[in-house]
């Protein structure tokens, strides 16, 4: 009995002594550069029995960045499920006469698909394949030309596609297209660009796909060669003039990627064009409607999404902002609340406090973490990952999630950890936006017990790899003392 008592005496001290170690070496972390003024919130615990191992301000709300996109893909999988499957039907009303001349409408009604012409999930056809797929489902309608509309029924979702909380920076780039009804192309166009030398402008040389009525104001410079990315587009939703700012490297041919102006009218205008290539001519208007289109609408073609665990993955490894607006908006409106961004406040509230988790510090100003004004505690972000397993769709979840010094599943991370416990073992969403940097996850401690861990850093000063540095030796930390 005496041994037994002394062990366990030796093992406090020990367990003691590890944590004040690890709450010095933070505190020491706190004075560096990068973090000495910043806001930095930590928090992990066992997943098993909920005991706190980490935990500095947690209670403080800050934003997480594309963090956020663990909330969003958890309620969506929730709210779906691991096989649901976006729909997107292709129809027409009225009638074809003998010549095969449709005296009526035809009707591409959205569902909400973000994947739709999009080659991000493997199988799934791009865009040239998608319309080959649709003019070749008309044809066999026996429609030889349309003399109504073509119309887009946008009447799942609201109007406004895009999260009123965004920065002018980000709307015309990629990153910054909203999910509407109808998406198309991962929302996006390549625009590319003949560098010049150091400091001369660069030459635009067109975009991919062709985008009719898209003009640019080209204000971008040739950067140092090797400079990388540093171009911007600017242009809000529905605008057709973008202005160029920033600078490409010099070298090759380079290319960044905006936003479509309208991803529902360049949907139309595709299928007009794919039609006429089939010698299926349109003579009526290329029309959008926000009101549901009348139930006694013909069907020509059903197109379905690759299902929800795959568009999960692209969310967890890729970050992809436009897949997780579209799921959010979707899990909003399954559950009863309006798909734009005030239901889906509203549905990951209710999500959470059906687990008791205190959403007292949550503000959800979109689905994907880009606006700045999302904000969330560490503690609440463990609190929903301890939460998860007894999920049945968890395995999924955590699989999807990037793992550490993996080349093939390590997405962001596959230099991470390299050589340590992390390799492996570590699953993490990560989360960027100007001055906000997240990590957040999994991570199986040397005791065979899992993890769940959130470290934030808001208003970081100096470059990104210290603060990523700093976090994937407090991650390295835990997992080898606990």
């Amino acid at each position: 009995m005496v041994r037994f008592w002394m062990f366990l005496f030796a093992a406090l001290i020990t367990s003691l002594t590890a944590g004040d170690a690890l709450e010095n070496w933070v505190a020491r972390q706190k004075q560096a550069p990068a973090l000495k003024h910043a806001q930095w919130s930590l928090f992990a615990a066992y997943v098993d029995d909920g005991r706190v191992i980490l935990e500095r301000n947690a209670g403080e709300a800050l934003a997480p960045a594309s963090g956020f996109k663990l909330f969003t893909s958890a309620l969506a999988l929730s709210a779906l499920g691991t096989d649901f499957r976006f729909t997107t039907e292709l129809g027409y009303r009225g009638n074809i006469d003998e010549n095969g001349v449709l005296r009526g409408e035809l009707i591409l009604t959205g569902g909400g698909d973000p994947t739709l012409g999009s080659t991000r999930i493997d199988g799934n056809p791009g865009l040239d394949s998608l319309m080959i797929l649709l003019s070749a489902a008309v044809e066999k309608a026996g429609i030889t030309s349309v003399s109504g509309d073509l119309v887009a029924d946008l009447s799942l979702f609201p109007e406004q596609r895009t999260p009123g909380g965004w920065n002018w920076m980000d709307l015309g780039n990629y990153y910054g297209a909203g999910a509407g009804a109808l998406n198309i192309n991962d929302n996006l166009y390549r625009l590319y660009f003949e560098p010049g030398r150091p400091g001369e402008k660069a030459r635009v040389a067109g975009t991919d796909p062709p985008v009719p009525g898209l003009t640019f104001i080209n204000h971008m410079k040739t950067g140092a060669r090797g400079s990388g990315d540093q171009g911007y587009i600017y242009a809000a939703p529905g605008q057709w003039q973008a202005t160029l700012r920033g600078s490409i490297p010099a070298g090759g041919r380079f290319a960044i990627k905006g936003t479509l102006p309208d991803p529902a009218l360049f949907a139309l205008q595709r299928v007009k064009k794919a039609l006429a290539e089939k010698g299926i001519p349109v003579t009526g208007t290329l029309r959008k409607s926000h009101r549901a289109v009348p139930a006694n609408t013909r069907p020509v073609l059903r197109l379905t999404s690759p299902p929800l665990g795959e568009i999960v993955t692209v969310i967890h490894r890729r970050s992809f902002n436009l897949y997780a607006e579209a799921a959010g908006k979707m899990a909003a409106r399954a559950l009863g609340f309006e798909a734009g961004s005030a239901g889906f406040d509203k549905a990951l509230h209710q999500f959470l406090e059906e687990r008791h988790i205190d959403t007292e510090a949550l503000t959800a100003a979109d689905a994907c973490g880009l606006s700045a004004t999302n904000a969330i505690t560490t503690r609440m972000m463990v609190e929903l990952l301890k939460s998860l397993p007894a999920e049945k769709w968890f395995d999924l979840y955590y699989n999807t999630l990037s793992v550490a010094g993996d080349s093939k599943r390590g997405g962001f991370f596959k230099k991470w950890g390299r050589g340590t416990l992390l390799a492996g073992n570590a699953r993490i969403k990560s989360g960027l936006i100007k001055g906000v940097r997240s990590h957040s996850g999994y991570v199986t401690g040397r005791s065979g017990r899992l993890i769940a861990f959130s470290f934030i850093a808001n208003h970081y000063n100096g470059s990104l790899r210290a603060v990523d540095r700093i976090h994937q030796a407090l991650l390295l930390r835990l997992a080898q003392e606990h």
